[in-house]
């Protein structure tokens, strides 16, 4: 062979030999920045059942009641009354006074009374009918804006006092007919439901209310 044709394959072998290296570089380094960048699939462990069961109800357990509405009102009514004897009434014995007042009917569930269940990835919740919780007067609201001045029967603390009760049970019977323990109902479903969502452990888990 000819040294020019020993020069020629020479020549062709590292030509041959660069182009390999550089075929590999560029192969490493696409493997290694996919690498880089390759997440593994991520493995979400479900809390055990009963584990997630309790915790929510140590959750719950840190309100004794839940209020979920409040209704407020102002009103204004009157009372009249006289004395009788017999079922008669004496005349020149009337008296009568007109109030205004504000008041507040707070509603909302018993939260011990709730009822947590969790099956596959359920979480049931079982919750009680909502109630009026406490109904107040504002006692510094409180304004007479008319009675009478009756010397034969005069307007006694008594007779506010029954006054008050006795609105106090036509207040709540205005909320009610106005849907005051349905709203608590709804309400209250609302706010379990984002108690147990804001709970990592329940993540992967559907809340159904039965």
């Amino acid at each position: 062979m000819s040294r020019e044709g020993k020069g020629g394959g020479v020549k062709r072998f590292i030509k041959t030999l660069i182009l390999i290296i550089i075929i590999g570089a560029v192969a490493f380094g696409a493997g290694y920045w996919s690498g880089r960048n390759y997440k593994a699939p991520e493995i979400i462990e479900h809390t055990d059942p009963l584990v997630l069961q309790q915790s929510i109800e140590g959750k719950l357990a840190d309100a004794s009641d839940l209020v979920t509405v409040e209704y407020r009102y102002t009103n204004a009514a009157s009372q009249e009354s006289s004395l009788k004897i017999k079922g008669w009434t004496i005349p020149l014995t009337t008296k009568r006074f007109v109030v205004r007042y504000d008041g507040v009917i707070k509603a909302g569930i018993d939260i011990s009374k709730v009822e947590i269940s969790v099956v596959d990835m359920l979480i049931g919740v079982k919750i009680p009918k909502s109630a009026i919780i406490s109904h107040e007067i504002d006692q510094s609201s409180l304004e007479v804006l008319d009675e009478t001045k009756n010397i034969f029967n005069p307007i006694q603390v008594e007779d506010y006092n029954s006054f008050q009760a006795e609105q106090k049970k036509l207040c709540e019977r205005n909320a009610l007919s106005k849907g005051l323990l349905e709203e608590a109902d709804e309400n209250a479903r609302h706010v379990i439901k984002e108690l147990i969502e804001s709970m990592d452990i329940s993540q992967g888990y559907t809340i159904v209310f039965q």
